[in-house]
């Protein structure tokens, strides 16, 4: 299991990660909160024309509204517009990173003033520290502030093209009256949504579902899941994996292209029928068209997810359900030797089931006691793991043993994550391993027989969090510089550092395991040292540190190959976040495919959301490639490299080619940095691989994804309110 993304916390992600210092932020989240509840109020009011007769406002009144409103959104995304262009143009701002931001924000009032009076202040930079001091240090990493900084400009693009196209199209005074009325028509119509008649068109929309025979969908899921077990194989290596993929992966290829042909051709089949001239006609605003219909294929959606989700549990369990025999024989034996000595596994197995066997175990109880003779002592009997489970073993009252349900391999492991640094061969840290010449950087290479080592730092260690001991899990990559014998493990020791004396204390050795988890238990007491006593800090750090120790041959490993297990969650709600994910994809591809249905038709419209969720995938690459971060130089100069078969670590022969090459391709990182940041990272919201490899989706992340989804449906359902009113269909 990878985890590649990682968000600690939500709020540090939302708002940048010195969002608790900021002096506004004690008094400014709640004074949001009460505005969100006041503006979902004033909507529900008016909608329901309680605000109406309480207050009645004229239709100049009304317009006087709008347009304060109106007016007032766009001057406060010129003043962000603004603020990013000087942070972004200025030298001092662009040269000054969130890193140095904190670390100045942390130095003394004295210093600052000396550093002010030596180099002096810009403008920028006096904004720059002013924003730390009001937001926090790191401010400029929320998403927050980049998702309203990239939403001003798009706004202030919309309405200068717009103004463009009216000049042309009716001169420059009637223009302006044209972008003045929209602006207001625009706030208007926002503050006189009707809940009341956005819910009625949603439950048209539920019937035009339900009349479009969306229900083949779930007919043909309910006959991939009769035909599954035929070709599913529940004695693979690891089954629990393959049948939650299976369940997940199928019910997202059923449901997302489904739900794209629903809503991109619902909106131009209407109107190239005339039948939306029905609705238009009536007292109905184009936001509550688009909202409604959102709303009603969404909840279409949403009802099927919930019946495939039950359906697609009970599938995996009856799947992975299955029973051990252990014969009498095998049971007298069992007990003979549990009765003769400690021995904790015997040479019994079970009888073979989906392709395995266990061997029987005894785990002796905790307490000793005396055991009459004859009779088995204290203990359990388990299986031993096999294929990511275990069985527990019951006596019956006739002598024999009965093995239960298998256990261990439905769960959802709750890690708890340290920062990662590196040791070089010579043991002086070092930002990074070393490169074994893979390309793909997420991992860092530590050499064996050497002084080189990884550690991993963690917070709040305490003793009442991990009583016993803690357990660690690791997923390490291995890189083998000579083969010898490919079939003998590389060794590597675990050890921990002593808070005394600060050096590193030898935990055990063990052989790596790839492509597998491995889970090793290190005790409260360590070779007759206490671990919360030597080895974790009064702030609760613990510092692990990770060695390989044959020669020539190295360790590959990340920030996530190595946790603690601080826990297990529930593995239904962990199983029904995955179909979450699964309903926040149908929610984005409904809302574009609407949007877009308002001035597409319907073949384009799919083939154009299609296109923007697809490109959505490559949104962290785009990124990199604008900033620079990717083997190969940016597009231009990678289609060379591409061409001519140039490796992509030497530079490029200086020519004229080269050089337009990457004049090019310095054009293009402005477009790219801007496509990745408005396209959503559709695949981000799957979480699929999170509940197959049986780790806990965090909810940090189910609050991210739904907080992006949301984020980039409001300027999708703006853009679809303003095509389908300038359409005029009722006229």
């Amino acid at each position: 299991m990878i985890v590649e993304r990682y968000i600690a916390d939500f709020w540090g992600w939302l708002l940048g990660p010195g969002w608790h210092d900021g002096i506004l932020f004690p008094w400014l989240l709640y004074l949001l909160g009460v505005l969100v509840l006041a503006g979902l109020a004033l909507v529900v009011l008016v909608g329901s024309g309680w605000v109406r007769w309480s207050l009645p406002l004229t239709p100049r009144q009304s317009r006087s509204l709008g347009r304060i409103v109106g007016y007032g959104t766009l001057g406060v995304a010129l003043l962000v517009i603004l603020l990013m262009g000087i942070f972004l143009l200025s030298p001092s701002a662009s040269s000054s990173s969130a890193k140095e931001a904190t670390e100045s924000s942390a130095s003394s009032p004295k210093d600052s003033a000396q550093a002010d009076s030596a180099e002096g202040v810009s403008f920028s930079k006096a904004l720059l520290r002013a924003g730390d001091f009001l937001f926090g240090p790191g401010w400029q990493e929320g998403t927050f502030y980049q998702w309203l900084g990239m939403v001003s400009v798009v706004t202030w693009g919309v309405v200068l093209v717009g103004l463009l196209a009216a000049v042309i199209r009716h001169g420059p005074l009637p223009a302006l009256k044209v972008v003045d009325r929209t602006i207001t028509e625009l706030a208007e119509d926002v503050f006189r949504l009707s809940p009341r008649r956005v819910w009625a068109l949603a439950r048209l929309a539920i019937q035009e579902a339900v009349r479009r025979r969306i229900v083949i969908g779930f007919v043909l899921f309910l006959l991939l899941m009769l035909f599954a077990g035929w070709y599913l194989d529940p004695g693979s290596v690891n089954p629990t994996r393959l049948y939650l993929h299976f369940v997940l992966t199928t019910t997202g290829y059923l449901m997302l292209p489904l739900m794209l042909f629903l809503s991109t051709f619902s909106l131009p089949t209407d109107i190239r029928t005339k039948t939306i001239h029905t609705v238009v006609t009536k007292p109905v605003r184009a936001g509550e068209i688009v909202l409604g219909r959102v709303l009603g294929f969404f909840l279409v959606a949403a009802g099927l997810l919930a019946v495939m989700g039950v359906i697609s549990y009970v599938f995996v369990i009856r799947g992975l359900s299955h029973r051990h025999e252990i014969t009498a024989e095998m049971a007298a034996e069992a007990v003979k030797q549990a009765q003769t000595g400690p021995t904790k596994e015997f040479g019994v197995m079970t009888t073979m089931v989906h392709n395995h066997r266990h061997a029987i175990l005894w785990k002796p109880a905790d307490s000793a006691s005396s055991t009459p003779q004859g009779q088995t002592p204290p203990g359990t009997f388990w299986l031993a793991m096999e294929q990511g489970h275990t069985h527990r073993v019951f006596p019956r009252e006739d002598g024999s043993l009965e093995v239960g349900p298998p256990e261990g391999n439905l769960i959802a492991r709750v890690p708890q994550y340290g920062k990662l640094q590196f040791l070089d061969r010579q043991g002086r840290p070092t930002d990074k391993g070393i490169n074994v010449g893979e390309e793909w950087e997420y991992r860092s290479y530590i050499e064996g027989d050497t002084n080189a080592a990884a550690i991993w730092t963690f917070e709040d260690i305490r003793p009442e969090r991990f009583p016993e001991g803690v357990l660690v899990e690791m997923t390490l990559g291995v890189f083998r510089s000579w083969k010898g014998e490919i079939e003998q493990p590389i060794r590597g020791s675990l050890l921990l550092r002593d808070r005394t004396t600060r050096s590193f204390v030898e935990v055990f050795t063990f052989s790596a395991k790839e492509f597998q988890i491995d889970s090793h238990w290190i005790p409260r007491q360590i070779k007759g040292k206490d671990l919360f006593e030597h080895f974790v800090d009064d702030r609760g750090r613990l510092e692990i540190g990770l060695k390989c120790l044959d020669r020539a041959q190295f360790f590959g490993v990340s920030q996530a190959d190595l946790y603690l297990r601080a826990g297990d969650a529930s593995f239904v709600g962990n199983f029904f976040k995955g179909y979450l994910g699964i309903g926040l994809q149908v929610l984005l591809v409904v809302g574009l495919g609407v949007a877009l249905s308002t001035f597409l038709s319907g073949p384009v419209a799919m083939v154009a959301t299609g296109g923007v969720l697809v490109l959505g995938f490559f949104g962290d690459f785009m990124y990199r490639l604008a900033v620079g971060k990717t083997y190969g130089g940016g597009p231009v100069e990678s289609l060379i490299r591409l061409v001519t078969q140039e490796n992509v670590i030497s530079e490029l022969e200086p020519s004229p080619r080269t050089t337009a090459a990457k004049m090019l391709d310095q054009l293009a990182s402005g477009p790219l940095w801007v496509m990745s940041k408005m396209l959503p990272r559709f695949g981000d919201f799957d979480c699929s691989s999170f509940v197959a490899d049986g780790f806990d989706f965090p909810a940090a992340m189910v609050l991210a994804n739904t907080a992006n989804a949301l984020a980039f449906l409001l300027p999708v359902f703006v853009l679809g309110y303003g095509f389908l009113k300038s359409q005029e269909l009722a006229q």
